[in-house]
């Protein structure tokens, strides 16, 4: 999580030179731990291996401890390069705006599409309630999050002029390595077909355990350890089955 103050918008512009300046490999099960709550005194913690990934719950934690200095947040996949310096990532002056739009991103071209990387202004993020937790496993959380914005009437701004088309970004996944969990489990597929108004960044519940400050190539930047609160009863999905079989016969969870 970068943590980002902008003075002045019409003379900010982000360069990135290479991809080393800000690459940075994290094994997701070491820095990021699931966490259920069992009672409202007791906490449970899965082995960083029981967790699914959560992507708009992290979104939602690194908005809320990035604090109110910062101007806006951008929501940026770590697979996603940009090659032409003509990108930048300007103030989004109307709210939102779409770097890695769908004519622009090497995979994604539908019209609804929003993700890839995303710069909103803190009152834009506040407006939807930041996106949902509801959404364990890879997948579709972006989509949901175009329908918020919607209903906020958010106008989502995306860069014009690019001569470079599907070449703009490089995208670097190595999907042998790094297998995305896209499996759907008991009712997530129907549950997650409809927008929720529930859940977001205000409601959140997770716990900090740790933070670090680290330097690359002399930019600053924090890793946050944080644990995810696992509501088996909103989300069953949330865990794996084969650990809610396993956490049943220990007692851990009715």
């Amino acid at each position: 999580m970068y943590k980002l103050t902008i003075d002045k918008y019409d003379t900010y512009k982000l360069k990135i030179d290479n991809y080393d300046m800000y690459k940075l490999t994290i094994d997701e099960c070491d820095f990021f731990k699931l966490s259920q709550t069992i009672d409202e005194c007791d906490l449970c913690k899965p082995t960083p291996f029981d967790c699914r990934f959560n992507r708009a719950s992290l979104i939602n934690i690194g908005f809320l401890e990035s604090g109110k200095d910062c101007d806006y947040v951008a929501m940026h996949d770590v697979d996603l390069v940009p090659v032409n310096p003509a990108i930048t990532y300007p103030y989004p002056s109307t709210g939102v705006y779409h770097v890695a739009s769908p004519d622009l991103h090497p995979l994604y071209h539908y019209r609804k599409f929003v993700g890839g990387i995303l710069l909103l202004t803190r009152d834009a993020f506040i407006s939807t309630n930041g996106m949902s937790n509801r959404y364990w496993g890879w997948g579709l959380e972006d989509d949901e999050f175009y329908v918020r914005m919607r209903h906020q009437a958010l106008q989502i701004e995306r860069p014009l002029g690019i001569k470079t088309g599907y070449k703009t970004f490089r995208h670097i996944h190595n999907r042998k390595k790094r297998q995305r969990d896209t499996a759907k489990h008991f009712n997530q597929s129907v549950e997650l077909r409809h927008l929720d108004k529930i859940t977001g960044a205000s409601n959140i519940r997770y716990k900090v355990d740790s933070k670090v400050d680290i330097t690359i190539k002399g930019a600053p930047a924090k890793i946050i350890n944080v644990a995810l609160d696992c509501d088996l009863k909103d989300t069953p999905w949330c865990l794996k089955p084969e650990y809610h079989t396993v956490y049943k016969a220990k007692g851990l969870i009715p």
